[in-house]
């Protein structure tokens, strides 16, 4: 049985082989494509993996001193728009654990970095000196991607005490970053909508020697073979196109995983080895494909299994019926009134895998209820005298499973394009506040923690040499407490305040306090002073060491006369500022942990970066582009992966796109020849294929429309934002839809020429 199956596949000669090498190679891409998508989780915890020696130290942890570890601190420094991890380090002990990707620690005065950062040195020469002399390059074991920017400084362990926390074993495992809120179950469901035109496209490959198929089947049905025969006939030749497809698509995600290893995605690009599917997706792939492929060959055969007469005489098939779309309806309410009764946080997460499967089962009650919308178009078109659109609607009414089917996956695609335009500014609205920054454009505030009153002064004249820096100002931080909020207290002089930090409207001659106007309640209160807290004393103490109960970190300071300054919106500003004169005595007892500077170019921003990181190396200098850039990360991840996955999805719609049109014209190739030789012109024949896909596809793209802005309203009500909702947008997905759809049917059109040629006419 095998042997004739295998000698049936390719007895119609040189047609039978293309078919088979056409279907070959379309199991192959939906098995490539699957593959990358299965990949896209193993991918993110490799990642993960790599870069958990980073956040492997314990913040409660207190090394005994008689035990070997390494002193860690990680942060973060910028070159124009490129972030730089810069990990300071420091052994104690004679086994002191070294992180993965170098072979010992650094010594102090020495940094090993990464090769992408070692090129940017080489473009850029104020990075070389800015963390030490280069000894080395860390291994890709200890990396994010190939584009990670790391930097492993090594610094004294005394220095090391006052900032880092030790590390006795480094972590090899680590956490995806979970994301939350909308995005979270914007993820969730894109990944059920990247799988499901998959799966369809994979199931719709199998018809494209169908046609064929069922009348050699038919025949050997007539001739006396039992359907249990025909039915293994038909596994047989199947699965020879599904494996060959099979292995030619294994081959083809390997080759193409470098090329899909440049798609940036939070930490940059991958490495090639990361997009492996792990073992349980190549099972699932393995499995999944032949089985989807047997499946589909076996519905397909059920006519031949009943009666062969039905495919010999092309009897119509069993007439699609209005019920199709009660799944539809009940999938779209069940979905709604799970979306509905929760936050998007619930639904993302305790709730994410039902929220996923609902998902799924609306996209399958939307290409179950396909076919009954196509028929409906299909008879109003019957109505019209002309002959492209009468062919075309008897075409579409009469098979309305292959109307749809041609155009199902541009549909489901419409559908989550919809979604995401509908959803995507409401993620962005619940991670992204453009007031959150109040940092003023052209100012560098620079975090000192650790750093003495003298290495402070040090680095304040170091700054007023560099060209093009204005200004640079200690600032002593503080808290005060309003409720049950503390907002920012900056102490220094008032006016040097001002002027570094471009602040407008602040009364510097009227008061030595002066209070936001959105926090008059701290100067109402009987006693006429504000108690302030989380100062940081003279003496930088370590961190892993309690701090001398005899070091001032609260005073008082007194509002009777307080004057009003506007309020200066943002975490990063201050609500209350104090002339130094204000504190009196206890002033010399602290030290100052904030710098204010202005700067006038780029190259004195870099260069300001050097002088502080040279000197301090857990200082930390913001600017109004990197503080928002750190605010609106998560939105950038998130038009990243929607573009992505958009991109995606509609790849897959082409491809099965191209394969039904294919299908319809092979199918139909000795009809279409017969009424070209009736007298029917070429040009109503293109005609009535163009009409085939655009009659359909523009109804159902708006129902699919319409069942993404739904989809979208409940999520974006979930993540409580009803107003983001971007109507002049929403109609992008529509008419990329029919664009691409047109386009790819008109490139078809063509071969409506040689496919009606007289010699297709003939019966045999």
């Amino acid at each position: 049985m095998i042997r004739l199956g295998m000698r049936l596949a390719v007895a119609g000669g040189r047609t039978a082989w293309g078919l088979a090498a056409v279907t070959t190679a379309a199991v192959a891409v939906g098995t490539a494509l699957l593959l990358l998508a299965l990949s896209a989780v193993p991918a993110m915890q490799a990642r993960a993996d790599r870069t958990a020696w980073m956040d492997s130290y314990d913040w409660a942890k207190e090394a005994d001193d008689s035990e070997s570890y390494t002193l860690v601190d990680v942060v973060e420094d910028n070159y124009h728009q490129a972030d730089i991890d810069v990990v300071s380090m420091a052994g104690v002990g004679t086994d002191a654990p070294v992180p993965p990707g170098i072979d010992s620690l650094p010594r102090e005065g020495e940094v090993v970095v990464s090769p992408a950062l070692a090129e940017l040195m080489m473009r850029a020469p104020v990075l070389g000196d800015r963390y030490g002399d280069v000894v080395g390059e860390v291994g890709d074991d200890a990396l994010a991607g190939p584009d990670h920017l790391l930097a492993i400084r090594g610094v004294s362990s005394d220095e090391a005490r006052l900032f880092g926390l030790p590390v006795v074993e480094f972590d090899h495992h680590g956490e995806v970053v979970q994301l939350e809120g909308v995005l979270r179950l914007l993820i969730v469901l894109g990944g059920v909508a990247l799988l499901a035109p998959i799966a369809l496209f994979v199931a719709m490959i199998t018809r494209l020697s169908a046609a064929s198929r069922d009348r050699r089947l038919a025949a050997l049905r007539l001739a006396g073979a039992t359907a249990r025969q025909v039915r293994q006939l038909a596994m047989v030749e199947t699965l020879i196109a599904g494996a060959g497809g099979l292995v030619l698509g294994v081959g083809l995600f390997f080759t193409a995983r470098p090329l899909a290893a440049h798609i940036t995605y939070d930490g940059g690009r991958w490495f090639p080895t990361d997009l492996d599917p792990s073992v349980a997706g190549y099972i699932i792939v393995v499995v999944g494909v032949p089985a989807v492929t047997a499946t589909a060959s076996q519905v397909a055969l059920a006519r031949v299994a009943r009666s062969p007469l039905m495919v010999s005489r092309r009897a119509d098939r069993k007439p699609v019926t209005a019920y199709r779309v009660i799944p539809l309806a009940v999938a779209v309410l069940g979905l709604g009134l799970l979306l509905t009764t929760g936050t998007a946080q619930d639904i993302a997460g305790s709730r994410g895998e039902i929220t996923a499967a609902a998902f799924l089962i609306l996209l399958l009650a939307l290409t179950l209820a396909g076919p009954w919308f196509t028929r409906g178009v299909g008879l109003l078109m019957t109505r019209s005298s002309k002959p492209a659109l009468l062919l075309a609607g008897r075409r579409l009414s009469n098979d309305p499973r292959a109307g749809f089917r041609a155009v199902g996956g541009v549909i489901l695609t419409v559908l989550i394009t919809t979604m995401f335009v509908a959803t995507t500014p409401a993620a962005a609205a619940s991670l992204r506040d453009t007031e959150v920054i109040g940092q003023r454009t052209g100012t560098v505030h620079v975090s000192l923690p650790t750093s003495t009153i003298a290495e402070t002064e040090v680095t304040i004249d170091e700054l007023e040499s560099v060209d093009g820096v204005d200004s640079p100002t200690p600032v002593y931080e503080a808290l005060a407490q309003t409720g049950q909020d503390a907002v920012k207290v900056w102490i220094g002089d008032c006016s040097a305040v001002v002027a570094a930090g471009r602040l407008d409207g602040v009364p510097c001659d009227q008061a030595s306090v002066i209070v936001a106007d959105d926090q008059r309640e701290l100067i109402d209160n009987p006693d006429g002073v504000v108690e302030l807290h989380s100062l940081s004393p003279a003496t930088p103490v370590s961190n892993t060491t309690a701090p001398d109960e005899d070091q001032i970190e609260t005073a008082t300071v007194r509002v009777d006369d307080a004057a009003i300054m506007p309020s200066h919106e943002g975490v990063d500003m201050p609500a209350v500022i104090v002339t130094p004169d204000a504190l009196g005595s206890v002033l010399p007892q602290l030290r100052p942990t904030l710098l204010l500077a202005r700067y006038h170019s780029v190259d004195a921003l870099e260069a300001v970066r050097t002088t502080v990181l040279r000197r301090a190396p857990d200082a930390d200098v913001s600017t109004r582009e990197t503080s928002y850039e750190g605010f609106s990360g998560s939105v950038r991840q998130l038009y990243q992966t929607l573009t992505i996955a958009t991109v995606a999805v509609f790849l897959v719609a082409g491809c099965g796109l191209i394969v039904a049109v294919t299908i319809g014209l092979l199918e139909r190739r000795r009809p279409f020849a017969l009424l070209r030789a009736a007298g029917t012109p070429l040009p109503t024949l293109r005609r009535t294929l163009f009409l085939e896909a655009a009659a359909p596809l523009t109804v159902m793209s708006v129902i699919s429309a319409l069942l993404g802005i739904i989809i979208g309203h409940f999520i974006v009500d979930a993540g409580g934002n009803l107003a983001s909702l971007p109507w002049g947008h929403l109609l992008l997905p529509v008419l990329a839809g029919l664009v691409f759809t047109m386009t790819v049917v008109g490139i078809a059109l063509p071969a409506v020429n040689k496919i009606t040629a007289v010699e297709q006419t003939r019966f045999e």
